[in-house]
């Protein structure tokens, strides 16, 4: 999921709901915002490349890359290029 130029990994999914911040913190490995850079469709899972700009857990990088179950009607989150989120995402796993 390492693309030339980037060194982050995580993975991500919209189903956080039903903890509070305080619980999602100590949950989650990587709690950053950036902008969506790049979307790759030709993996399935898909591949979201963001340019990070706040880190508030995880050794972050400039550039993180996000595995997104896009056609996962129940875990997956439709990325939009140019846009910019707050992402709260596991490593070494796959939600």
């Amino acid at each position: 999921m390492l693309s030339v130029g980037f060194s982050g990994t995580a993975y991500a999914s919209q189903c956080i709901g039903g903890l509070t911040l305080e619980d999602n913190y100590k949950s989650y490995d990587y709690i950053f915002s950036g902008r969506v850079e790049s979307i790759d469709y030709s993996q399935t899972p898909t591949n979201v490349t963001l340019w990070v700009y706040n880190t508030w857990k995880g050794n972050t990088t400039q550039y993180m890359s996000v595995t997104a179950p896009i056609h996962d009607p129940l875990l997956g989150f439709l990325f939009v290029e140019g846009s910019e989120y707050l992402i709260f995402s596991e490593s070494g796993c796959y939600p």
